[in-house]
């Protein structure tokens, strides 16, 4: 286990590994996540933002290769 991911909590470990399962190359959906790990969405997505790699509190995070996307084209047209 790399160092970055040693110093996750369990949560976010839970989902690395429900996300590293074969089969799910083309990701897997919130609602989906949050049923095979038996907690609320809100729960999920908050630990999700925190897997990212946008800086929080002035320190730059690892990156963990987790990325939240919705589907389909966004808003105006533009593209992800």
């Amino acid at each position: 286990m790399s160092d970055a991911a040693a110093a996750q909590p369990p949560l976010a470990l839970a989902i690395l590994r429900e996300l590293a399962q074969p089969g799910l190359q083309d990701g897997l959906a919130l609602p989906a996540l949050s049923k095979r790990l038996g907690l609320g969405a809100s729960a999920v997505l908050r630990q999700l933002s925190a897997l990212g790699d946008a800086p929080l509190g002035g320190g730059a995070r690892p990156r963990l290769g987790v990325r939240v996307a919705r589907p389909g084209p966004l808003a105006g047209g533009a593209d992800r």
